[in-house]
């Protein structure tokens, strides 16, 4: 899976930096690519396993047809931890991401991501430890605490 491996790699280029701020924008990057680029796809996959394991038969067209809402339910109900969708279902840090949202406080060490959307705005700020605890939470679906 070539996806997979440039996540890897984007991982450890990001653990080996010094430069904080470059790190930020690497993981950046790296949550685009999971949140768009396969993060849907897994989410699905990961389902449809799950449920032929644990409840029976169903079969991939079935998966298709629910919602991200269902699918997360469903495995929430099933033990998966619901911290894989909590970023994923609000969107904001998404979107920040995604329409260049987001700037570097060097002297504070943190990122600023702000969402604009339908008159309404919406702003966040994180280290480094607390974006990259996002990133794995998602990169690492279950990974255990």
């Amino acid at each position: 899976m070539m996806v997979h491996k440039a996540i890897n790699h984007i991982i450890v280029t990001a653990r080996a930096l010094e430069n904080v701020e470059l790190r930020y924008y690497l993981y950046c990057f790296l949550y685009m690519i999971e949140i768009e680029g396969s993060y849907r796809n897994w989410i699905r996959m990961i389902f449809y396993l799950l449920y032929n394991v644990t409840d029976g038969a169903i079969t991939l067209d079935q998966v298709e047809a629910k919602s991200l809402t269902e699918l997360r339910d469903m495995m929430v109900a099933r033990g998966v931890k619901d911290s894989l969708f909590e970023f994923y279902m609000d969107g904001n840090l998404r979107n920040a991401i995604a329409h260049a949202g987001f700037s570097f406080d060097n002297e504070r060490k943190k990122m600023r991501f702000e969402n604009k959307w339908k008159g309404k705005n919406w702003e966040k700020e994180y280290t480094f430890e607390q974006f990259q605890e996002i990133m794995f939470n998602i990169t690492y679906v279950f990974s255990s605490d």
